[in-house]
């Protein structure tokens, strides 16, 4: 056996040296380029290609020889001279194709590494992306991109893209921070919180305070949404921080308002319940909880023999006691309403008991008799 020493061969591999006579065998040698000499040693390619070559007649071995460090050989022995060319030239052909595949392969394996290094951004918070509504574009770009310049200026960050057609935004930059910032800044949402008509009124009263409070760019309802008639929407537009607290707020409110309700009504039961009861036990003759304009203080129990007491004093007599007290300083003053009703009582009980006709002429027939 022969090993060539020639330097032909190039990127895409070559006849090694010239054909050498081995007994009745032929031998030639094909260069292995440098960058495919780890491959041809061990890659499993190369162990499908010999094994291609060697099923073919004439070709008996193919084996891999290192010439010198950095220079190998794959030598090739067949039995004539034809089954040796046509596996030299197949070997030549699997070799620069492989050059090819290899220079493609780090080529992607660094593509590769460029998209992990990407997803690493992403993960630490270099870059991120978000999806907007489409009539919030507006909202986040601002009056010939102000908004963005200015979201820009004020983080940092590297890029800030707006993509129109799919509605997305995206966002690089150095500090993580500093793209946290910028992407709270732009990220615009809106959102639709269900609210009862009984409580739309209690909210609405306080939607310029809330938000004010919350920072959103606009709280309105929307009249057209939603099919359940008892059910409003209430649209809320701005930064999805502001959103969130807004909704927050309104949810808070809306908790209030129902509790609220809720006591109203057991105040008003329990009133109504307290009317039945005291109208149940009053005494009789009693104004009671549900008296009538008629059914006033005038209205007392009559008692034999007391005359009722007016709760104003009309007559012509008492005005003139109360006026001539009020301006000399003289006079009788009125007496408070409890003291007269006393002196009334007693006058009552002094004087004799009135007697019947039946009862005065048997007295005087009793007198008679007396007399006689």
């Amino acid at each position: 056996d022969g090993d060539g020493d020639g330097d032909d061969g190039g990127g895409g591999g070559g006849r090694a040296g010239a054909m050498a006579m081995a007994g009745a065998r032929l031998v030639d040698a094909v260069s292995v380029p440098y960058e495919l000499i780890e491959w041809a040693q061990r890659d499993e390619g190369m162990q499908r290609v010999r094994e291609r070559l060697l099923a073919r007649d004439g070709v008996e071995a193919i084996r891999f020889v290192q010439v010198r460090p950095g220079k190998a050989d794959l030598e090739v022995t067949a039995t004539d001279r034809d089954a040796l060319r046509a596996a030299c030239t197949l070997l030549e052909a699997n070799l620069s194709h492989q050059v090819d595949y290899q220079k493609r392969k780090l080529q992607a394996e660094k593509v590769q590494e460029d998209l992990r290094a990407t997803n690493e951004e992403f993960l630490i918070g270099r870059r991120v992306e978000f999806a907007v509504a489409e009539s919030l574009l507006g909202l986040v770009i601002g009056k010939q991109g102000a908004h963005v310049n200015k979201v820009k200026d004020a983080t940092g960050v590297d890029t800030i893209v707006v993509d129109a057609k799919t509605r997305t935004v995206r966002i690089r930059g150095q500090d993580p921070e500093a793209v946290s910032r910028a992407k709270d800044m732009l990220d615009f949402q809106e959102i639709g919180l269900p609210i009862p008509l009984s409580q739309l009124r209690a909210v609405e009263r306080s939607i310029g305070e809330t938000a004010r409070k919350s920072g959103c760019v606009s709280i309105y309802p929307d009249r057209s949404a939603g099919n359940n008639p008892d059910v409003q929407i209430l649209r809320i537009v701005g930064l999805r921080r502001s959103v969130d607290l807004a909704r927050e707020l309104l949810e808070i409110q809306l908790e209030h308002d129902q509790d609220m309700r809720e006591l109203r009504t057991q105040e008003s039961q329990a009133k109504r319940q307290l009317s039945r009861i005291d109208f149940e036990f009053r005494e009789f003759g009693a104004p009671g909880p549900f008296a009538s304009s008629n059914q006033g203080p005038n209205r007392q129990f009559k008692r034999r023999g007391m005359p009722v007491e007016p709760a104003v004093a009309t007559s012509q007599r008492q005005r003139e006691v109360t006026q001539n007290a009020a301006t000399t300083g003289k006079g009788d003053a009125p007496k408070p309403r409890a003291a007269k009703f006393q002196e009334h009582a007693k006058e009552a009980a002094a004087e004799p008991p009135v007697q019947s006709n039946g009862d005065m002429q048997s007295g005087a027939l009793q007198q008679q008799q007396q007399q006689q």
